[in-house]
């Protein structure tokens, strides 16, 4: 999620759970009046017991009658929904603390104080507020009760009310911060489940769920219901990619909630955004919709401008009851419709009109499995009549005993297809799909989303053999070729609605590994957790960069010859305070899914630099340092020149800092990493090759790209002996590296013997457990001050720009 959607979502959190705030303050205001008659009662008894009849008890009699008055102007005058609850809680409360004040000290001068120490204990239980300022009243009204006490009382019962005024004050405040800080974090998580159970968790917009809550509200009242979708998304899909349809459906959402306010704008289903407006706002919302389609004008994806365009359908009126509404709705959506088939950028709409709804109506679900809701290449309805009918079955038709599932399909290797066999044959592979879908799903609901990306609507005892059919079948047909597939499904337990089924089938599909020869994996509490895990993760990265819960690990880069370090790599490690320590594997993936892994690696950067300035200050060996880069960090933002300012700001030297790029990254966008890796070395940066000879390894890189460093991976160093085929493959690779001209590293380098073989074959520099694992700094600088670390190569960081050290 990007910034935006993160910050539209943290302030709505923050609103509602003001709105809690003041809703348990406005109740205990209630129970703080029943409580305040029970501790008046009990001080009463108390009064009787020790002074016996006279004034003392007639005055302590007065908090009684306070708190009865409360009680009945609580039941009788105030209102429900009182503004400022938490102001009035202190007023109500000071004419007690004054009251009590006196009884102790003025009207009560030969006895201890006892009224006033119970009055204080019990406010903070009932009320949640900011610790600093009760602690002010607290201390305002201890400090009136202290002077008094100094005036009026003599030494021997001054000395202890005076301690225990000391001592109580001191207790509700500690009572203050225990239980607000308790009630608080519950509710937060109340809130936090609340707020994602009525908002879409990628941008923040209201769902269909706050719609329903929200709908009665609507009734009676004239409203403008505006439904707009954007424009040839599916061909943004097709030819840039999920990523890219993903950022522009999230500026479309957020371009929408900015001009009509966040809490009138909802997701209804696929990309579809409701907008319910004042009735006479019409001609303001037409202005709106002109700003919108200014800013998707002007959308860019990868550095390439993509101009998109949306249409809107709108009705006028006011709805009578929820069945009226439900018509105002399905009429908006028609006219949308209607005007998507006009073209780009098409409005329509009209006043609400029961006749015209209901010819409308007829037409339009005559034609509902035609046109736009039918992919023209699978004949299969798309995604949106996906999701409706099937809504419609899972609540009227569906045996939910026969446990149906929702299904998430995805041919895998669809990119590598088209490369090897060409688009034509990658299409007719997409069709086979769809063909081969309605045979093993045979009668069942199925749908093309996008590309190589199928749903269907089944039962669980089907799946199994529906799958291995689709598999079976894609092997025949792609003869010998790259295609495959993977799928997730999500069961209907009653209750679910069809997107949330659609998302937990997709992430189901998602957990299967590659290259492993599974297929098929079904949802369940595990990835429900890692749903939440990666949603966590997404939301905290700003925090962890800010609160520097990101930390750099280092782990050396050995000179083969000597067993020196010339060198480090830069690690990440998330230290989270819910979480704990976070190792990459965990957090990566969802934020290169999300492409926020830039901001890790800017913050790795960051942490070099000050990393190079505590070793200079400590007197601890400086030696280069690389730091790993992925391939969407250059779409995200100018890569080369965050880094730059960067390093130039701290004042290092640029040979110092090493990029380190993956071999897999060039797969996607070689020509752009050739235009970015030029500028590095152009600036005086080193740049190396990463995981040379992993899954995607194409020697033309080595023909077309000017590396200084290849780093051999270390997938080669299992069974790593002198007579087997990866050591003809690493020989032959350190050969042709060092012919080239570049320095070669091998790393995943664990035992002596693999490093003496290492060694033999010349390789220039060398990494693995058997030398050291990554740690801290502080316990690299430790270690190398008391001589027990590794030995560092003196003119390693004077050297750094030439080749040898890479």
């Amino acid at each position: 999620m990007n910034a935006e959607g993160q910050w539209i979502i943290r302030r709505a959190e923050l609103e509602q759970c003001r709105k809690e705030i003041e809703r348990e303050n406005r109740s205990a205001f209630h129970l703080l009046s029943i409580y305040g008659l029970l501790v008046s009662l009990v001080n009463y008894i108390v009064q009787l017991v020790v002074v016996g009849e006279g004034m003392p008890l007639f005055r302590s009699g007065l908090l009684f009658a306070y708190f009865s008055l409360l009680i009945f102007i609580d039941q009788c005058v105030i209102p429900e929904s009182t503004p400022f609850p938490t102001v009035k809680m202190y007023l109500v409360h000071a004419p007690v603390m004054l009251l009590s004040i006196l009884l102790g000290t003025v009207w009560d001068r030969t006895h201890q104080a006892t009224t006033i120490l119970m009055i204080m204990m019990f406010l903070p239980a009932f009320m949640i507020d900011s610790p600093l300022r009760f602690f002010g009243i607290q201390a305002l009204w201890s400090a009136l009760f202290a002077g008094l006490c100094l005036l009026v009382k003599k030494p021997p019962i001054l000395k202890t009310d005076l301690v225990h005024a000391l001592e109580f004050f001191v207790a509700s405040c500690a009572l203050m911060y225990v239980i607000s800080t308790v009630r608080l974090q519950s509710l937060r998580r109340q809130v936090d489940t609340q707020y994602h159970l009525t908002h879409d968790p990628d941008t923040g917009c209201q769902n269909r769920i706050a719609l329903e809550e929200k709908r009665a509200d609507y009734f009676g009242q004239e409203k403008l219901y505006l439904i707009g979708e954007m424009d040839r998304l599916t061909m943004v899909n097709d030819f840039y990619g999920i990523e890219a349809s993903s950022i522009a459906s999230r500026l479309f959402t957020h371009t929408m909630m900015e001009l009509f306010g966040e809490e009138n704008v909802y997701i209804r289903t696929g990309s579809e955004i409701l907008c319910v407006c004042g009735g006479a706002a019409l001609e303001e919302s037409l202005a709106k919709i002109k700003q919108c389609r200014k800013r998707l004008h002007a959308f860019a994806f990868d550095r390439k401008k993509i101009p998109m365009t949306c249409s809107f359908g709108y009705v006028t009126g006011a709805a009578k009851d929820q069945n009226h509404f439900q018509q105002m709705l399905q009429l908006a959506e028609i006219y949308l419709h209607q005007a998507k088939s006009a073209g780009n950028d098409q409005t329509r709409g009209a006043a609400f009109d029961f006749e015209t709804f209901r010819s409308a109506a007829a037409e339009s679900n005559a034609t509902s499995a035609q046109s736009y809701e039918i992919s023209p290449l699978t004949g299969l309805p798309r995604l949106y009549y996906f999701t409706a009918r099937t809504g419609e079955l899972l609540e009227n038709v569906v045996d939910v005993s026969r446990r149906p599932v929702i299904g998430f399909i995805r041919l895998t290797r669809l990119r590598e297809y088209n490369d090897m066999l060409g688009y034509a044959q990658g299409d007719e592979l997409i069709k086979e799909t769809s063909r081969q879908l309605r045979r093993a799903f045979y009668s069942r609901v199925i749908c093309h989303v996008t590309a190589g990306q199928f749903c269907v609507l089944c039962y669980r005892s089907e799946v199994e053999a529906g799958v291995r059919h689709l598999c079976e079948s894609l092997r025949k047909f792609s003869q010998g070729a790259v295609a495959d597939c993977k799928a997730g499904f999500a069961e209907y337990t009653g209750s679910e609605q069809v997107t949330t089924l659609i998302d937990r089938a997709r992430m189901a599909q998602k957990s299967i590994a590659p290259y492993r020869g599974q297929h098929l994996c079904f949802y369940n509490s595990v990835l429900d957790e890692e749903i939440r895990f990666h949603q966590y993760i997404e939301s905290h990265l700003d925090e962890a960069v800010e609160k520097r819960y990101l930390t750099a690990f280092f782990q050396p880069i050995v000179r083969a010859e000597t067993g020196e370090v010339c060198s480090e790599e830069a690690l990440v490690r998330w230290n989270d305070p819910s979480y704990g320590l976070l190792m990459p594997y965990r957090f990566i993936p969802p934020l290169e899914e999300k492409g926020l892994m830039y901001k890790v690696n800017l913050c790795m950067v960051d942490l070099v630099l000050e990393n190079f300035r505590r070793r200079k200050a400590d007197g601890v060996p400086i030696v280069p340092v690389s730091v790993n880069l992925s391939r969407k960090d250059f779409t995200q933002c100018d890569m080369v020149d965050e880094i730059v300012t960067r390093v130039d700001r701290a004042g290092v030297p640029h040979g110092l800092l090493r990029i380190e790029i993956t071999e897999s990254a060039f797969i996607a966008d070689q020509e752009l990493l050739k235009q970015e890796i030029r500028r590095f070395r152009e600036n005086g940066f080193k740049v190396w090759l990463d995981d040379f000879g992993s899954a995607y390894s194409t020697l033309n890189l080595l023909e077309d790209i000017d590396f200084d460093l290849i780093k051999i991976d270390m997938q080669f160093m299992r069974n790593f002996t002198g007579e087997g085929k990866n050591f003809v493959i690493v020989a032959h690779t350190i050969a042709m590296a060092q012919q080239m001209g570049m320095v070669t590293l091998t790393e995943g380098v664990e035992t002596p013997e693999q490093y003496e073989l290492i060694k033999k074959l010349r390789c220039d520099l060398v990494q693995g457990y058997l030398f050291d694992k990554p740690n801290s700094y502080e316990s690299i600088a430790e270690r190398t001050k008391s001589g027990e670390g590794l030995r560092f190569e003196r003119e390693a960081a004077l050297d750094a720009g030439k080749g040898a050290t890479a």
